[in-house]
């Protein structure tokens, strides 16, 4: 009788940890099709302690390790764009728009199907030509007005001649200008 009690008490603690085993192993996949992967990480680990050579919690940890690491290294991916988005904007703010354009290209590179860094870089280059043809007709208008201050000084002078090579170079300089 006593050998028959163990048997039974034997059966018994295999069924329960068949049972312990089945429910830990069913909610890490209940965990695992809702996206709890922490959740289902627990769950098989619980199922490996209940059967540690068992192959199917193990190869289910081993695919949540993947899976956690896959969405680590996107969320540090947006995390960086996020940075460099940041940074982009405050440059642009201050009008530094070649370090902005850069930061936009960073960010561009992270997600090449964001709009943002796409538009936000088109607008710097627009900008940055407009700027450029500003500071050329400065330059002209500075080197034009230079030329007529030195014509009217020479002028002023009795330097006819010196006057009047300075208005022709004032005349080069801006052709459909007249003064």
């Amino acid at each position: 009788m006593n050998q028959i009690d163990q048997i039974l008490k034997d059966l018994a603690e295999k069924e329960a940890t068949e049972k312990a085993y089945q429910e830990a192993m069913s909610a890490g996949a209940q965990k695992f099709t809702a996206k709890d992967y922490e959740g289902a990480l627990e769950k098989y680990q619980e199922a490996k302690g209940i059967k540690p050579d068992a192959a199917e919690p193990q190869k289910k940890i081993d695919e949540i390790n993947t899976i956690l690491g896959q969405l680590e290294a996107e969320q540090e991916k947006e995390q960086q764009y996020q940075n460099f988005m940041s940074e982009a904007d405050q440059l642009f703010t201050k009008k530094e728009y070649e370090n902005a354009k850069s930061k936009y290209l960073k960010a561009r590179a992270i997600k090449p199907n964001e709009q943002k860094p796409k538009d936000k870089i088109n607008e710097i280059e627009e900008l940055l030509k407009q700027l450029a043809a500003q500071k050329e007709q400065e330059e002209i208008d500075a080197n034009y007005q230079a030329a007529i201050d030195a014509a009217d000084q020479a002028f002023n002078n009795k330097e006819y001649q010196k006057a009047k090579s300075k208005y022709q170079e004032a005349s080069t300089i801006k052709p459909g200008e007249t003064y």
